[in-house]
């Protein structure tokens, strides 16, 4: 099941994950469930249909995985999908260019950092498949 929320009321301008508890060790885990939101905003008007521009897209059909056996080999991987209500068919979007931050709270470590590798779709039906992730040196 899609869980799909608009949210008017939140300012932001970038995609962000949100996660739970920490490990107290790296290691290979997966993590599902938890909150991500993809602000419109930062893409471009074409891409986007007008009723939606300005908005929020919140998901919790979501997946956290942190491959990597060491702390300097760790990764956090971050996958969102789902689909937008309202999305206008002669829309699609398909960019690596935005901005999305990772926690890292459940993969041993705790900070947040920008995605090094990022894409993003969005069809014309409204599915979107969001896909983000970092090397743990690019946490603070």
């Amino acid at each position: 099941m899609n869980t799909m929320i608009a949210v008017r009321t939140l300012a932001a301008s970038a995609i962000l994950a949100v996660g739970g508890a920490t490990l107290a060790s790296a290691q290979t885990t997966s993590f599902f469930g938890f909150s991500c939101a993809v602000a419109f905003d930062q893409f471009p008007d074409a891409n986007i249909p007008p009723g939606l521009r300005g908005e929020v897209w919140v998901t919790t059909d979501t997946e956290k995985t942190c491959p990597g056996n060491t702390p300097t080999s760790q990764t956090v991987m971050l996958r969102c999908f789902g689909q937008v209500e309202d999305w206008v068919s002669t829309f699609t979007l398909d960019t690596t260019a935005f901005t999305c931050r990772l926690t890292s709270n459940q993969c041993g470590f705790v900070g947040s950092g920008e995605a090094t590798s990022k894409r993003i779709t969005i069809d014309s039906a409204g599915n979107v498949d969001l896909r983000c992730s970092a090397n743990r040196g690019a946490f603070d």
